[in-house]
């Protein structure tokens, strides 16, 4: 994986830049139609005390992000509330990161059609974790036409 400092930056409008929008290239490694094993890994991170508040805090404040695959929009969320049933109380639910994230991409032809994002291994945010992230890919051939 490439350190983030070395991730390409790319402004496509003056707006973005003004709303502080700022496209980085994710550095996962991915060819068309070439799958990616199942738990690749990205990258690990040692958590520290700041890091886990700032994780957390984007966790309980339902924060998301938004990825393009050949200029499809993909959305993610960070994390989830673990909550049992009946259970309300956002502020006593732990929050959890997720490390994993599964793409799965629908192709016609030459033509990228689909792409779905899910998810998983919901991991505690702790200070003194070692957090491994991961990714998978997989392509399938569609008959839905490009459009």
């Amino acid at each position: 994986a490439t350190p983030v400092p070395q991730l390409e930056h790319r402004y496509d409008w003056l707006g973005e830049v003004l709303e502080g929008n700022d496209l980085i290239s994710s550095g996962l490694a991915m060819k068309f139609r070439i799958d990616v094993p199942d738990h690749t890994k990205v990258c690990s991170m040692l958590l520290d005390k700041e890091a886990a508040t700032k994780l957390e805090h984007a966790v309980r404040n339902h924060y998301w992000y938004q990825w393009y695959l050949d200029d499809l929009p993909i959305w993610g969320m960070v994390g989830e509330l673990t909550s049992t049933e009946g259970d309300e109380d956002e502020a006593a639910a732990e929050a959890l990161l997720f490390t994993h994230k599964a793409l799965s991409i629908s192709y016609n032809g030459p033509r990228i059609i689909q792409v779905n994002l899910t998810s998983s291994n919901p991991v505690a945010l702790r200070a003194g974790a070692q957090l491994e992230f991961t990714y998978s890919v997989q392509w399938h051939a569609t008959d839905t036409p490009f459009q």
